[in-house]
């Protein structure tokens, strides 16, 4: 993973959108990278916490 080191992520993004933006990299970072029982704990975690981050973002909305 050598290939790593080079990445760099340009945030702009302040409060929920920044949330968002971090909780999607990290769903895509495993879905491509993550294998095995541990990466769909992991995954499923994920899911779990960004719907329940999802929907408090919507109730403060309405």
């Amino acid at each position: 993973m050598e290939f790593l080191k080079n990445i760099v992520v340009n945030l702009q993004a302040t409060g929920p959108a920044a949330v968002l933006a971090i909780w999607v990299i990290c769903v895509t970072v495993l879905g491509i990278f993550g294998s095995g029982p541990m990466a769909s704990l992991a995954f499923g975690i994920l899911s779990f916490f960004g719907g329940a981050v999802i929907f408090g973002l919507t109730a403060k909305i309405q």
